[in-house]
């Protein structure tokens, strides 16, 4: 324990010095991504992607609904007709839209499955599209630090503050921008 503690302090001692004089810079992928012409085109595909699938949720939601809109008057009508009707049949109707408005919750769970799984392929496609991108960004932060003599960059969602003088998002976007020309 004594020797971690040691350990930590001679890092410490020697280490923060070195930091103190560190050059560091910041970058936002997500601004990347809104300004570059491959980002913009990723972008654009994967909304795309999402639209579609979004029409078909809505669709499919508005058709549970109006089939539950029309058990829950089927139900109310039989209720008002319970006085009138014996009770054998009164019985045998309320199961049998008891059995539909199971078949209904049934309904409901499978298309949330299906939306858990469209929104995990969102996922998966949306890292795979996004991979290109990233390599390239990534060698391109490189080079860009490189050329500003910079020791670490940080992203700049990460970052609470900063001097906009060590921002390199529109160094890196300018390059990547000319790198797709």
């Amino acid at each position: 324990m004594k020797r971690l503690l040691v350990g930590i302090v001679a890092f410490t001692v020697l280490a923060v010095p070195q930091l103190a004089h560190a050059k560091i810079g910041v970058v936002s992928f997500e601004q990347v991504l809104a300004k570059t012409s491959s980002g913009k085109r990723i972008t654009k595909k994967i909304t795309a992607y999402f639209k579609r699938k979004q029409v078909l949720i809505n669709r499919k939601k508005k058709a549970l609904q109006r089939d539950e809109k029309r058990l829950m008057k089927a139900f109310k009508q039989l209720q008002a007709s319970e006085t009138i009707l014996k009770p054998s049949v009164f019985k045998a109707r309320k199961n049998k839209l008891e059995q539909r408005y199971r078949k209904l919750v049934l309904k409901g769970q499978r298309l949330m499955q299906k939306v858990n799984g469209w929104n995990q392929d969102l996922q998966k496609r949306r890292y795979k599209e996004l991979q290109p991108l990233r390599s390239l960004f990534m060698t391109t932060v490189n080079a860009v630090a490189k050329a500003k003599g910079l020791h670490i960059v940080i992203e700049r969602s990460a970052v609470y503050f900063h001097r906009p003088s060590i921002d390199i998002t529109n160094a890196v976007v300018a390059k990547i921008n000319a790198a797709a020309k």
